[in-house]
């Protein structure tokens, strides 16, 4: 092949390749072809918004605008009854079906119920005596991982503390790295006593194929600030982005990626990261 039709063949294959990628973008939305990060003064413009609003801002803004996609999720399998034996072992318990329609098991002073929504709450009065080099926190997941209510994909969240005194712990299910907001294990701190774990787990099945860019944390901010109710607790401990959902009655569904918002007292308000509206 002589010197001349190789470089006539190479041209005409950049030709080719550059007018694919051309009718690829042409044919795809702009928002999945754009995403970035806040610049620091963007970041610290929001974290103004925050202060000038009234609050504290305990918390780092986020600076990066990742595209999203929507997360399929179903309901735990387990069933009800699987749930004392795993906790209490294989052990003589009463069982009764509340008013709510519950389920509720009762094992000496400790009481198991299973909520018709999948919520499993025990009650229990575990005192944290912790030895040289440890603390609450690390009882409190020994204490979980012994009764079997620890699972690997849990992450800490955060500690709620009310008049300087601690009362719960949070961890989240994650999913890719990603926090699932609404699925947790609640732990309650009550005079130094563990007395109660809250829990609520889904399976993350996948993200659909679509991904959409999402609001900056500082649209996030904005949005907050228009939106949100006025609270006695104005200090922000953390802004993060994870997925969200309220409980709905259903076997599987699509849940949503959201800008949080969480204060020192536990309380939370969520953004939808792709419509930047409050989400309810």
């Amino acid at each position: 092949m002589d010197l001349s039709r190789a470089k006539t063949i190479l041209i005409l294959s950049f030709l080719s390749l550059n007018l694919f990628l051309g009718f690829r973008l042409w044919l795809s939305p702009q928002y999945l072809q754009t995403s970035g990060v806040l610049t620091n003064e963007e970041a610290e413009q929001a974290r103004d918004v925050l202060i000038s609003a009234g609050y504290e801002v305990l918390a780092t803004v986020p600076r990066q605008i990742p595209r999203l996609s929507l997360l399929h999720v179903s309901r735990l399998p387990q069933q009800p009854a699987s749930w004392p034996r795993s906790i209490w072992g294989d052990v003589t318990f009463e069982q009764m079906l509340t008013e709510t329609g519950n389920i509720r098991y009762t094992y000496g002073e400790e009481t198991l119920e299973i909520a018709t929504n999948g919520v499993v709450t025990l009650y229990v009065n575990e005192p944290l005596q912790a030895s040289a080099g440890e603390d609450s926190r690390f009882l409190v997941e020994r204490f979980l991982k012994e009764r079997k209510l620890w699972s690997d994909d849990l992450k800490f969240d955060l500690t709620v503390q009310r008049a300087g005194a601690l009362v719960r712990y949070r961890y989240l299910q994650t999913y890719q790295g990603f926090p699932l907001f609404f699925s947790y294990t609640d732990v309650k701190i009550v005079d130094g006593r563990l007395a109660e774990v809250r829990l609520y787990r889904v399976v993350p099945l996948g993200f659909t194929e679509q991904e959409i860019q999402t609001v900056s944390a500082a649209e996030a901010a904005d949005a907050f600030v228009q939106s949100a109710d006025s609270t006695e607790n104005r200090t922000i401990i953390d802004i993060s982005l994870g997925y969200y959902s309220q409980d709905y009655d259903a076997e599987r569904w699509e849940i949503v990626p959201v800008w949080r918002f969480a204060f020192t007292d536990g309380a939370v308000f969520y953004i939808n990261a792709f419509t930047g509206d409050a989400e309810l």
